[in-house]
């Protein structure tokens, strides 16, 4: 699935002049080139990025993969510089998810992570649960301990279902990930 989703987005960057050479090349010649992209070359971009960064996921430990992961995150700066607003936000989301879900020796930063986190959470006036969420279980399950760890997914659990309801399925779909992950801590 992420495989077809990487294979489409990255046909719809290739409309836009970035090709599938320019993604595997030079990180700073692709940075020189997405950063002349326009506005509506976000959706190619945020999709690529997110498509990509699963793909590597999936397929660790793969090192020729995963050195790759970088160029998603020069995506998405693209992506926020252009439209930091899109999709609810989660450029953003996913640059703290990138930082919070890497090791320190590898580029992580949990500082970094927790200032995206509360910024997406704010642009989305705490009421995107998604959030709260991939915090718990990228930042707060490796840092903060059981209990902070425990607390956050129990406040998701117990959030009221009106909260946000334009994107009540997404947050529906927090609840039922919180309700999984606090089953692996007694």
């Amino acid at each position: 699935m992420y495989y077809q989703a990487y294979k489409h987005a990255t046909a719809a960057l290739a409309s836009h002049g970035i090709s599938a050479i320019d993604l595997q090349g030079r990180s700073l010649q692709l940075k020189q080139k997405i950063s002349q992209l326009p506005e509506f070359a976000v959706d190619a971009l945020y999709w690529t990025a997110v498509s990509w960064a699963k793909l590597i996921e999936i397929q660790q430990p793969n090192p020729l993969l995963f050195i790759q992961l970088h160029k998603t995150v020069l995506l998405m700066e693209q992506v926020i510089k252009l439209d930091d607003a899109y999709y609810l936000s989660s450029g953003y989301l996913f640059l703290a998810v990138y930082y919070a879900g890497l090791p320190v020796y590898l580029g992580g930063n949990d500082f970094l992570a927790r200032q995206y986190f509360e910024h997406v959470r704010s642009l989305n006036n705490n009421r995107l649960l998604m959030i709260d969420f991939l915090q718990a279980k990228y930042l707060n399950g490796r840092n903060k301990g059981k209990a902070v760890l425990k607390r956050r997914l129990k406040n998701i659990i117990k959030a009221p279902p009106d909260l946000y309801p334009e994107q009540a399925l997404m947050n529906a779909v927090a609840r039922q990930k919180a309700k999984e992950l606090l089953k692996h801590y007694p």
